[in-house]
């Protein structure tokens, strides 16, 4: 009888001072783990330097430095190739760059020269009927 009434004494205890669940993850006060979804897709250079990012729910921000994003984290710098993050005091790591996202387009040379844009069937010799030819 005494050992069920120390058993209880001990539970009711441990539950009124807030013991955490321990099948439950840890609580991710800095959202380390939503730096990985977010993406940098570049700047605009204007009156203010403005950078465009889109978070983990595919939304699209407009951030410019000293900003504090909805996470926390405080916007430090941006420039063309990165922009750089505070996530905060006691956060692992300390610091956080986003390399700006490229799309597959970017950086080929996509131009056309002028006779690879013309219609092959333009002139005195294009069938009848057809639009430019007739």
């Amino acid at each position: 009888m005494r050992t069920k009434r120390r058993y209880l004494l001990v539970c009711a205890v441990l539950m009124l001072t807030g013991m955490r669940d321990p099948f439950r993850p840890p609580d991710d006060r800095c959202a380390i783990g939503q730096l990985n979804q977010w993406r940098y897709h570049g700047m605009v250079n204007g009156r203010h330097i403005v950078g465009m990012v889109e978070d983990g729910e595919k939304h699209w921000l407009r951030i410019r430095q000293n900003d504090q994003l909805p996470a926390g984290w405080r916007v430090t710098s941006i420039d063309e190739q990165a922009l750089v993050l505070n996530v905060g005091k006691g956060c692992e790591p300390n610091e956080w760059r986003w390399k700006r996202e490229r799309t597959t387009n970017e950086g080929n040379n996509n131009r056309r020269h002028a006779a690879d844009t013309q219609p092959a069937s333009q002139g005195r010799n294009a069938p009848t009927g057809l639009a430019g030819g007739g």
